[in-house]
């Protein structure tokens, strides 16, 4: 019994380690694909839709900027958002590596 328990820690583990490596790995390409899906002129409610259906969350960057960041990679990979009046005008993708 004890060594079923080991073994399914350590697959527990692995598993986790692999999800989060290629999450890491494959981030430019995945986010850099879901920002240029960002269009200028979405509204916030269709933001906060989109946010939610791709695993984004937002948070803010300063005065007309948000940053919908992938909770798999912390936050550290995202989109850049300039907002106006609450409407989209530009999505870049962004990268945090400190």
């Amino acid at each position: 019994m004890r060594r079923v328990s080991l073994l399914f820690a350590l697959f527990a583990i692995l598993w986790a380690g692999a999800y989060y490596t290629y999450g890491y790995l494959t981030a430019a390409t995945r986010l850099g694909a879901l920002c240029s899906a960002v269009k200028p002129g979405m509204t916030a409610a269709e933001l906060h839709e989109f946010a939610r259906h791709n695993g984004l969350i937002g948070r803010p960057g300063g005065p007309g900027v948000v940053y919908l960041v992938e909770r798999r990679t912390f936050g550290r990979y995202g989109c850049r958002l300039s907002l106006e009046n609450g409407i989209v005008r530009a999505s870049t993708y962004h990268a945090e590596l400190s």
